[in-house]
């Protein structure tokens, strides 16, 4: 995203996260900055604890780290997706190297918040915390 900008509106965030997609996707074998993707990870968080629309659970949960469990009821095996959130942070702080495939999902993720969820108040109002590291994030324009 571009660091030169002081700040982000919606409209901006939303396409920079359409731009880190396609980057992961289009170079799906290469190694990915984990610390970017923590940081994207913190993002959808935030989003997703300050929506006033509940539209999309299955689909969010379907793209993080999954509970391992194929048994069971629907939160044995899907579990919520703030647990999915904590599993999907410590396998990315497990592991030795990240690529663009995997992390995907994550941007999936805050592309589908942003654009089928509802907020009370913009959502880059809700990420001002980490705006500072969202610009801060690899330029992709």
């Amino acid at each position: 995203m571009c660091a030169e900008k002081n700040n982000l509106n919606d409209e901006e965030l939303l396409k920079a996260f359409r731009k880190l997609n396609e980057c992961y996707r289009d170079d799906s074998g290469v190694a990915v900055c984990k610390g970017s993707l923590l940081v994207l990870l913190e993002a959808f968080e935030l989003l997703y604890l300050n929506r006033k629309t509940k539209n999309e659970e299955l689909n969010y949960l379907n793209n993080l780290i999954p509970t391992g469990l194929i048994e069971g009821d629907f939160n044995d095996v899907f579990g919520t997706v703030e647990d999915a959130i904590k599993r999907t942070e410590e396998f990315i702080k497990s592991r030795e190297v990240i690529e663009g495939s995997q992390a995907e999902s994550i941007t999936a993720n805050l592309i589908m918040i942003m654009e089928r969820e509802k907020f009370n108040m913009p959502a880059i109002n809700i990420l001002h915390m980490i705006e500072k590291e969202l610009l801060n994030l690899p330029d992709v324009s």
